[in-house]
C-alpha cells in the first residue's frame, strides 16, 4: 500500500468535510496512516472498529469498519470490512472509503480517475 497516496486521500476527506471557508486553502497532507496521533480523532469521530485477523497469504493483519453506533464489541455485521497491514492504515483506508464510495475502490491500481469521476 502506497501510504503517501492514503494520506493524500484522507487529507483530501479532511478538507472536504471540514468548513466551507476551509476548501479554497491550499491541500495541506498529513501523515494520517502511519501517525496513530493524527489517525486517532478521525477514528474516533467516524466510529471506526479496528480488529486482527489473520489471513493465510498475508499474515496477521488489521481490519477496520464503522459501526455507527460506536460499538466497539459488535462484530461487522453488513458493513463494508478495509485490511491494512498497520491499524492505521486499515481504519484510514475505510474512512476514505466511506468518504468516497465506490469512486475509490482501486485508487491504489489506477490513481487517475476517469473524466465522469466525482474526484475530478
Amino acid at each position: 500500500m502506497d501510504l503517501a497516496k492514503l494520506d493524500y486521500w484522507v487529507s483530501c476527506a479532511e478538507q472536504v468535510k471540514g468548513r466551507a471557508a476551509d476548501q479554497d486553502t491550499p491541500l495541506v497532507v498529513r501523515p494520517y496512516a502511519s501517525d496513530p496521533t493524527l489517525a486517532a480523532s478521525i477514528i474516533s469521530r467516524e466510529h471506526i472498529v479496528i480488529g486482527h485477523i489473520v489471513d493465510d497469504e498475508r499474515g496477521e493483519m488489521a481490519i477496520a469498519w464503522i459501526d455507527p453506533v460506536g460499538d466497539v464489541n459488535r462484530h461487522p455485521v453488513g458493513a463494508s470490512i478495509w485490511m491494512g497491514e498497520t491499524e492505521c492504515e486499515a481504519a484510514m483506508l475505510c474512512y476514505v472509503s466511506a468518504c468516497f464510495g465506490d469512486a475509490l475502490l482501486a485508487y491504489d491500481e489506477n490513481p487517475a480517475p476517469d473524466a465522469d469521476s466525482p474526484l475530478n
